[in-house]
């Protein structure tokens, strides 16, 4: 149960608790999200990663209780979700199972 962060602050910066933590305080307008499994057939999740417009990135392994779940949900309709492969992403098997939001989407591809 680690959670990783990419972006522009440097490893270790105690802003990154402060990015985090406005994900619940300030939610971001969108959020780019994508998740990992063991593989295209066997839909385990194992991961989610998801980016800001102000250049955070974070990555949780599954399951973590410290996930920013109310991104992905259908009550948080001010925050839009862009999904690489949303089908796959949103299926009952991977996010689906967990109410994820499949109307405030945006698809990449």
């Amino acid at each position: 149960m680690t959670r990783y962060y990419f972006g522009s602050l440097p490893p270790g910066s105690p802003k990154i608790l402060e990015a985090y933590d406005r994900l619940f305080s300030d939610p971001p307008k969108y959020i780019a999200i994508d998740t990992e499994t063991y593989s295209l057939s066997e839909r385990y999740l194992l991961g989610i990663g998801f980016a800001t417009p102000d250049d955070h990135a974070f990555y949780f392994t599954w399951p973590d209780p410290r996930l920013p779940w109310h991104l992905y949900m259908k009550d948080m309709a001010s925050t839009r979700k862009i999904y690489q492969n949303a089908p796959f992403d949103l299926a009952w098997e991977v996010l689906g199972q967990f109410r994820a939001d499949i109307d405030n989407i945006e698809e990449t591809t």
